[in-house]
């Protein structure tokens, strides 16, 4: 078996806090949370994990390659609407607030209908009500009411 040796030097404070660091990475096969299927977590990724990226020692990847980037979409999308619910509460914008509906309905499409589909439509229809005919603002309230609809 195949091992790389551990610089202890280059880990993070809080790794070295921790105990039983041991002295060698080896591969390790590790199950995705989503699918289950095993997969390879390499010596040479965790070095670059601990050593380069300096995260905590004991902390292992959850998912396989297709998963994580199904995450990271997730996790970006989740970011960006985000970063538009605070650009929202500074501004009375109409374009703004169409755009901060559409990425949250995106994050809810991406997230298997879940999120604040509530602040969706309520801003979805305060961009209809100010006879600000936004076409594409009715098409998505029609389909989250569909899915609703659906749910229940």
């Amino acid at each position: 078996m195949k091992k790389l040796k551990v610089n202890k030097n280059l880990l993070s404070e809080k790794s070295l806090r921790s105990y039983d660091i041991p002295d060698y990475y080896y591969d390790e096969t590790i199950n995705c949370e989503e699918c289950n299927k095993s997969f390879v977590f390499t010596k040479e990724e965790q070095q670059k994990w601990y050593e380069v990226q300096r995260k905590y020692f004991w902390m292992r990847p959850k998912y396989c390659d297709v998963h994580y980037q199904k995450w990271l979409v997730r996790h970006k999308s989740k970011i960006e609407m985000d970063k538009n619910l605070k650009e929202l509460d500074q501004t009375d914008s109409l374009k703004v607030m169409y755009n901060t509906a559409e990425s949250i309905y995106q994050y809810y499409l991406l997230n298997k209908h879940q999120g604040n589909i509530e602040k969706v439509r309520h801003l979805l229809k305060k961009c209809i009500d100010a006879k600000h005919k936004i076409k594409q603002s009715e098409k998505i309230l029609v389909h989250i009411n569909e899915i609703e609809k659906n749910k229940a």
